[in-house]
């Protein structure tokens, strides 16, 4: 596997990010075909997420930015009220994002726009990680596209908030891998499930045995037999499968051994002409009484532009001490409150006597 991570590396990405896993396929694949030696599970969790992929992002590290791996848990920050997802480009956007080493009080401009007029179509996917993939490619924009992701079954809020977008006329889709659980999820979602009784008007977009064909994903280089820890069968009299999927999916339901062509296969490119295929582009075009309720503007902030260009040159420079500033902070601080809120409280009050202080002067000059 390391001697071809970076071949599996250039072909799974092709100039885009890749998940980790979508290399581990191709990687695979190079090593089935060439040594005639079939990988597993274990090969990825053991040896090639720990070892080969940490020796080559230590080798070449332009691969930080351009490898993801799987987020697992969020940082939460108790002053911003903000929420980190613990995933590779989340953390690497945070640890460079742009501090200015100051702390700014001034009037910001908000647009509060329903969904619906900024996305009228959302994409499922059951793995985690594509997202920041789709979003840099562009796709989003263009389809006027929101991504959901999850690890594995949608779950009851994730339900609910499809059930939202739909009750707003906004389509969904679900995108699965071609496995039994991958068609369980989007059958849950279709006919309800013991958590969520209602079924949802979502439109499956695959990734069918005929997708995975036409991907040439269904050959044994990309298809794999996995064991699963029961036998389906339930769920397999429920789906109604075709004969032709039967013989893909089921390899020997009493050892419940079964195949599947996973969405990882699909190389970060492939991925992305797949997904255009089945979504076409839904303009989004405001009515006039929508814009006309919508947009919102502050008149007050319009009189204080215009009063700022007439007087601005007239009167003297207003003194901010930030001496002062900050020793009203520290004498405030008193440990019941972060001292941030301590400081917006004390900012809040200076900026009120300095508005005091300009009026009484454009009074005395008029």
């Amino acid at each position: 596997m390391k001697r071809h991570f970076m071949e599996g590396y250039e072909i799974a990405s092709e100039g885009y990010k890749v998940h980790v896993r979508q290399i581990f396929y191709t990687v695979r694949n190079i090593v089935n075909i060439r040594y005639q030696r079939d990988l597993n599970q274990s090969d990825y969790s053991s040896t090639f997420t720990q070892a080969i992929v940490t020796f080559f992002i230590e080798k070449y590290p332009e691969l930080e930015d351009k490898v993801l791996f799987e987020r697992r848990g969020y940082f939460y920050n108790p002053v911003t009220g903000d929420e980190l997802p613990l995933g590779t480009e989340d953390v690497l956007a945070y640890i460079r994002r742009a501090i200015k080493n100051g702390i700014y009080r001034k009037t910001r401009t908000f647009y509060s726009v329903p969904d619906e007029l900024m996305f009228n179509q959302v994409l499922f996917v059951e793995k985690a990680g594509f997202n920041i993939i789709l979003k840099e490619s562009g796709l989003l924009d263009k389809l006027n596209l929101g991504v959901m992701s999850t690890q594995g079954f949608g779950t009851r809020a994730v339900k609910r908030l499809m059930k939202y977008f739909l009750d707003k006329g906004i389509k969904v889709y679900i995108l699965h891998d071609c496995d039994i659980p991958g068609y369980l999820i989007c059958d849950k979602f279709l006919r309800g499930s013991d958590t969520y009784k209602e079924g949802l008007d979502v439109i499956k977009i695959g990734l069918t045995l005929d997708d995975a064909k036409k991907l040439g994903k269904d050959k044994e280089e990309y298809a794999e037999i996995v064991k699963y820890k029961k036998t389906y069968k339930k769920a397999l009299d429920m789906l109604k499968l075709s004969e032709e999927e039967k013989k893909f999916l089921i390899v020997d339901r009493a050892a419940k051994k079964y195949r599947r062509a996973e969405l990882n296969t699909l190389t970060s490119p492939e991925l992305i002409r797949f997904i255009e295929s089945k979504i076409k582009h839904r303009p989004i075009t405001p009515t006039i009484e929508q814009l006309r309720d919508y947009i919102s503007m502050d008149k007050s902030e319009i009189i204080k532009k215009a009063l700022y260009e007439v007087y601005a040159s007239k009167i003297p420079d207003i003194a901010i001490d930030k001496e002062e500033i900050a020793n009203r902070i520290q004498r405030a601080i008193n440990h019941k409150s972060h001292w941030t809120a301590v400081l917006d409280d004390v900012l809040g009050e200076y900026t009120e006597e300095k508005v005091q202080e300009l009026s009484r002067l454009i009074m005395k000059k008029h």
